[in-house]
């Protein structure tokens, strides 16, 4: 019997040195898989590389033919012979919920170059949810989603300026998995109306809600459990 009582202690000392490493082995193991995950499902757009190929895990459809090219150093992707105008619409959707971070869009206009008004983009999500994006000056915006926007490249009359505007967050923690681009009317007393293209987008995967959150739960809960015990 005496024997028995001194080596328990260190017996059950051991166990829980035991169960602490495979519980930090389990947590690190969880929280890798929702790195991995993460990276894994990101997508990145960017016209100047990419042109008309959708990235993995993403399709584009338009109202008609793709067409991707330099617009004042500004690299864009459009309908038929250059941009998205009221007459045309370009459809991206993803193979799997994605969490919208960026999206940048061209040749987007204040009132005067190339004889259009201050020209709109009208961007609808999830196919329900409606935001526009109207340059309204050089470098000043006016977005009624989420997120905030700033100016890539000037919306002016200069030769270089490509009127390219970007949208950190534009829908916020939905999870979206369609994004229509369409051009607004505003009004052709100069001429012209709205029109622009695609710059590119980053998404990032919808944080996993399964297995490797359930076990880094699980290990958690372990760990706060084992030090309960260790106060006891």
């Amino acid at each position: 019997m005496l024997s028995y009582l001194m080596i328990k202690p260190c017996a059950v000392k051991s166990v829980w040195r035991i169960s602490l490493t495979n519980m930090k082995k389990t947590i690190a193991l969880a929280l890798g898989v929702l790195t991995m995950s993460t990276a894994a499902n990101a997508i990145v757009y960017d016209a100047a590389v990419d042109g008309v190929n959708a990235p993995a895990g993403s399709t584009f459809t338009g109202s008609g033919s793709l067409f991707a090219g330099d617009w004042n150093g500004t690299w864009e992707l459009g309908i038929g012979w250059r941009e998205i105008d009221i007459n045309n619409f370009l459809l991206i959707t993803f193979d799997q919920p994605q969490l919208v971070t960026q999206l940048s869009l061209g040749a987007l206009y204040m009132e005067g170059p190339y004889s259009d008004p201050n020209e709109m983009a009208r961007i609808t999500f999830n196919g329900s949810t409606t935001y526009r994006l109207q340059a309204v000056g050089e470098t000043s915006a006016s977005w009624d989603g989420q997120g905030t926007v700033s100016n890539l490249s000037e919306a002016g009359y200069e030769s270089t300026d490509g009127g390219a505007w970007s949208i950190v967050n534009p829908f916020g923690s939905v999870p979206v998995t369609s994004i229509l681009l369409e051009a607004e009317h505003v009004d052709t007393r100069l001429g012209g109306d709205s029109d622009y293209g695609l710059n590119g987008f980053r998404t990032s995967a919808v944080p996993d809600g399964g297995s490797a959150l359930s076990l880094l739960g699980v290990a958690l809960c372990s760990l706060a459990a084992w030090r309960r015990k260790l106060r006891a």
